[in-house]
């Protein structure tokens, strides 16, 4: 039996390079997505067309109903993206450990679906 992704990926790359712009994961298991976007890119309202379509293909096409992103508190480019890509705030850990160690307070967000969807398994995945 083939074995499932355990995380989706959106990358968006800038025709005029090829360089990425940014991207976002969703981790399958945990339902939580995270993101990055290429200084060049930001405050041009990537960020939050990159959430909305994470948000798309995890209720359209792998069938789960809620997402949840976690953010710095004083991250305000990603506190308006998660919002202006239908995000509504969620309760979530108070502090993130960020991978040097260092300990940040944290705001949670989450996506929900009236109906989730999921598609045919691609041979291709």
């Amino acid at each position: 039996m083939r074995q499932e992704p355990t995380a989706a990926l959106v990358l968006a790359i800038d025709q005029s390079s090829g360089m990425v712009a940014g991207g976002i994961a969703l981790d399958r298991r945990s339902r939580e997505v995270g993101g990055f976007l290429a200084p060049a890119f930001r405050g041009k309202g990537l960020g939050g067309e990159l959430f909305a379509a994470i948000a798309t293909l995890a209720h359209e096409h792998l069938g789960i109903a809620s997402i949840r992103a976690g953010t710095e508190s004083a991250n305000a480019a990603s506190v308006g993206a998660l919002l202006a890509a239908g995000f509504s705030p969620a309760h979530g850990p108070d502090l993130h450990q960020l991978p040097d160690g260092r300990q940040v307070p944290s705001t949670w967000f989450q996506h929900n679906a009236g109906r989730a969807a999921r598609c045919r398994p691609s041979r291709l995945l």
